[in-house]
């Protein structure tokens, strides 16, 4: 639901921008009189940046992620890539691996409503929230803050180092 809301940023000044940052809360509904409606909300706004929450209401449940966008920063192409490269599971004490496939971006995409370009093809980028989808089904949290140094491509590796209890950064080899 919620990366449906972030994906109504749509329109050239979105286009090929990418998440730095989520933070992710989740809770019961208990919201008093007055506070911030369910949709999307502009916080800060620079010519190559911008801060959104977005927030969200199912039955008893309310989420809020604030999102850092880069703008125009579509990433760069990465050299040396094997097209034969095949998933394979990597697991150490500090990283958990992960996997997507051009044909899981695309579900992904098309269910949340994400038109972006840097989200389709063979090369396609793994949505950040596709990635924050996954953490939070084999680890399910109520607070948790992800952030970005590099865009993850469709069939690359990936890790998460859970830093804290709340911080968790993704990284490829």
């Amino acid at each position: 639901t919620l990366a449906g809301i972030l994906s109504g940023l749509k329109g050239r000044k979105y286009e090929d921008s990418v998440i730095a940052r989520v933070h992710f809360i989740a809770g019961r509904q208990t919201e008093p009189k007055g506070s911030p409606k369910p949709g999307l909300e502009i916080k800060k706004e620079h010519e190559k940046s911008m801060q959104v929450v977005c927030r969200a209401v199912q039955e008893k449940e309310c989420g809020m992620m604030e999102v850092l966008l880069f703008l125009h920063h579509a990433p760069v192409e990465t050299a040396n890539r094997s097209d034969e490269k095949v998933c394979q599971p990597h697991l150490t004490e500090h990283s958990a691996w992960q996997c997507f496939s051009a044909a899981d971006i695309e579900a992904f995409v098309k269910a949340a409503g994400d038109t972006n370009t840097i989200h389709t093809g063979p090369d396609a980028v793994v949505p950040g929230l596709l990635l924050l989808q996954e953490i939070l089904r084999q680890r399910p949290a109520r607070d948790i803050n992800l952030r970005f140094f590099q865009a993850a491509r469709a069939e690359e590796e990936l890790f998460w180092l859970q830093e804290t209890p709340q911080m968790v950064t993704i990284y490829s080899k």
